[in-house]
């Protein structure tokens, strides 16, 4: 029912055609970058999730659920990569790094992405750092039941349930569509 309650949430805006972007964050205490490779070290085991006004959903997902969910639907991030700004504190600096991110594998504590870095250097260690991930849809990209989908399997992941969240999330889309 939490679930239903937050995709309600999502789309019982006045307006309903109003897309939702989800933003994500992963956290973590290191990085190794070797040739396209990028490993986050002691990443977070939830992702942060946001989007911006007027919606302004906000909460965690379990990384393991997220990731389940990246090859998604058609419009997936496996179908269209994200791109993803890393930010690195280490060495009394902060690098900032544009990336492509394709194929994750979680291991442990330890998450891999192949890279294409699209905009400064990798370094090929570094501290503390966050990746934000570019949103899962954007403005007109999906409509009605294909866009409470994705949403949908975003919350349900939250509980450990991708197919539910996607089926409620459609039940919704269609509804308020």
């Amino acid at each position: 029912m939490a679930i239903l309650a937050s995709v309600v949430a999502v789309y019982a805006q006045p307006n309903p055609s109003t897309e939702v972007e989800l933003l994500f964050v992963q956290n973590a205490e290191a990085v190794v970058f070797e040739g396209e490779t990028l490993t986050l070290k002691g990443v977070s085991p939830s992702v942060i999730f946001f989007s911006d006004r007027p919606q302004r959903v906000a909460g965690h997902v379990a990384l393991p659920g997220f990731l389940e969910a990246w090859d998604e639907g058609k419009d997936s991030f496996a179908e269209d990569p994200p791109n993803a700004a890393l930010s690195i504190v280490g060495e009394g600096q902060v690098t900032n790094v544009v990336l492509e991110l394709l194929n994750p594998q979680l291991q442990g504590d330890e998450l891999t992405y192949n890279v294409q870095v699209l905009e400064g250097e990798l370094p090929a260690n570094g501290g503390t750092s966050s990746l934000f991930i570019d949103g899962l849809f954007s403005e007109g990209e999906k409509e009605g039941a294909a866009k409470g989908a994705v949403t949908g399997a975003i919350f349900g992941a939250a509980t450990g349930n991708v197919g539910e969240g996607a089926a409620i999330g459609a039940g919704v889309g269609l509804i308020t569509n």
